[in-house]
């Protein structure tokens, strides 16, 4: 994970620090900017629809392309393992036309993904806020929500949905639900903040041992909580109030702040950015013991922000872990019970070779200790740089484990689509 940041991709560290994630399931839809349209009027930083709207799944731990079959319409997973891939409409999530996704898996497993009101919904219960949207474009008739009127040519589309509910071949399920953050941007090149959007979402709550179309009505038999709070440097001075404003960015080292913009007030961001304030702080399970949902285990998690040793700011890092037993009806304890803490150490490498362009190395922690409860020792070791000072003249002849990326730097033109090259 850690190894794939490069100065083409989103490097923020999960929720969870980085080089861990909480592997949460979810089906995205990939828009291009506008910027890339022929006409100079409709070449602004928004997102655009367009015939080539790329879909991806993440489901269980494995990530896949979505293929649509031209002739029948029907959506595959590009690595097929006999799913069944459902595109529906209908449902109250805030996208398009309600767009929700259903998959079914070889063994009759059905996962349902941004479905928001479960079944058995009626007003006053909880939505999963499943569904992340943003304001998109159309270009021409036919697509959705074209007007001719370029202004007026856009709405808000879904661009992820999660996963939100599984349900087994008895009818057994397990219900997601999520906690979304709202941003702001400058729409159509403008200069104040005047579109919201969906820019992350956290994940609240898994239900477990309920019946399909029962989780309004019932008590879960089991359930997992997770609790976050702001991923400040608690080693500064800006934490006192957990809450990142102008005053305090400066503390919140991974958190890009300039991209933050209220409604209405000025703001240079004409796109939307994806990015999170939050680190999981902690993991609450609990048993529904006759009618009350009472406590079992909890996980605490303790961060830092380590230094890169260049001009890279640092990043989240997962520090311990920390295991507290809670079910005293077992053992004869009457209090909860605190494992030693699981430690993790780090060492800082580069994820860039080429270094003579006066860009950043991208300097990142990788794991190399592990210290366990039980105060066991387990070291990783990492080679030397795969590349060293030379890289391949040739991309299609190497044999290394470096690779090159494509990216336009900061503050560069892009003269084609593919901008320029730096090698990593």
């Amino acid at each position: 994970m850690v190894d794939g940041l490069t100065s083409s991709t989103n490097n923020q560290a999960p929720v969870v620090g980085d080089g861990f994630s909480l592997g949460e399931s979810f089906i995205e839809r990939s828009y291009q900017s506008c910027h890339q349209n022929p006409s100079g009027s409709t070449q602004t930083w928004d997102q655009c629809w367009s015939s080539n709207n790329q879909l991806s799944m993440s489901l269980n731990g494995q990530m896949t392309t979505l293929v649509q079959d031209d002739t029948t319409g029907v959506w595959h997973p590009q690595n097929d393992a006999d799913e069944k891939v459902e595109y529906l409409t209908g449902a109250t999530n805030g996208a398009q036309k309600g767009e929700y996704w259903r998959v079914t898996t070889d063994d009759g497993t059905q996962y349902t993904f941004g479905l928001n009101q479960l079944p058995g919904w009626a007003s006053g219960d909880a939505v999963t806020n499943s569904v992340l949207t943003e304001p998109v474009y159309a270009t021409a008739s036919g697509q959705p929500c074209y007007n001719a009127t370029w202004s007026n040519s856009w709405c808000q589309q879904g661009y992820r949905w999660m996963l939100d509910y599984v349900k087994d071949t008895h009818g057994d399920v397990t219900s997601y639900f999520y906690t979304p953050s709202t941003n702001y941007y400058s729409r159509d090149l403008g200069s104040t903040a005047n579109t919201p959007y969906i820019r992350d979402v956290a994940l609240a709550k898994i239900q477990y041992g309920q019946r399909d179309g029962s989780v309004y009505s019932t008590s879960p038999a089991g359930q997992v909580l997770f609790s976050y709070d702001g991923r400040c440097n608690t080693s500064s001075t800006g934490c006192a109030t957990s809450t990142l404003t102008s005053s305090t960015a400066s503390s919140w080292p991974d958190v890009p702040f300039d991209q933050n913009c209220a409604n209405g007030a000025a703001c240079s961001s004409q796109g939307p950015s994806y990015w999170s304030e939050n680190e999981l702080t902690g993991i609450q399970t609990q048993a529904l013991v006759g009618t009350t949902e009472t406590d079992v285990d909890s996980w605490a998690f303790e961060y830092s922000f380590p230094a890169t040793g260049d001009s890279t700011t640092p990043s989240l890092w997962l520090s311990t872990l920390t295991r507290t037993g809670q079910d005293t009806s077992a053992g004869g304890s009457s209090a909860p019970i605190s494992m030693p803490p699981i430690s993790f150490s780090g060492e800082p490498l580069s994820n860039r070779v080429n270094l003579t362009d006066g860009y950043s190395p991208i300097t990142r922690y990788r794991l190399n200790t592990i210290t366990t409860e039980s105060g066991g020792i387990i070291s990783v070791d990492y080679s030397s740089a795969a590349c060293g000072s030379s890289t391949p003249s040739d991309p299609s002849q190497n044999t290394q484990l470096c690779y090159p990326a494509y990216w336009t730097p900061s503050g560069a033109t892009a003269r084609s689509r593919t901008g320029s090259t730096s090698t990593l």
